[in-house]
């Protein structure tokens, strides 16, 4: 199974895909080879597969990091390897309820002093 990457940039007054070039170190770089050039240029990366006969796609970012992981992902599931996604950053947790795990991992990992002194003070703040 094939996934690749490719950016869209607008050039020369239109909209392209262009494949994007990779630095000396490996990592994905924000420019794109056009015309057999290397030039920067500002655009979004698009994921790229085929399930079956269907070509899919898929915009990312503007990022190449976050770009490069998202292709090492899709790669991974279409080998059939279980990924977990991790969860959206604007996922809320009650405060009481952060307060309580640290605490727990605190008790286990720090001196008792130190865990009466975290468990004090977060108290506070939790009456306030």
């Amino acid at each position: 199974m094939k996934v690749w990457l490719t950016k869209r940039v607008k050039l020369d007054g239109k909209w392209t895909k262009c494949p994007p070039v990779t630095g000396a170190n490996g990592r994905l770089t924000n420019k794109v080879e056009y015309h057999g050039e290397k030039i920067h240029a500002a655009g979004v990366f698009v994921l790229e597969w085929y399930e079956g006969a269907k070509r899919c796609y898929r915009a990312l970012t503007e990022d190449p990091d976050e770009a490069a992981q998202a292709l090492r992902t899709q790669q991974a599931k279409l080998e059939g390897v279980d990924v977990v996604e991790k969860t959206p950053t604007g996922s809320k947790v009650a405060l009481s309820r952060a307060i309580e795990e640290f605490l727990e991992e605190t008790k286990l990992n720090k001196a008792k002093k130190t865990f009466l002194a975290y468990k004090r003070a977060l108290d506070l703040l939790l009456a306030s």
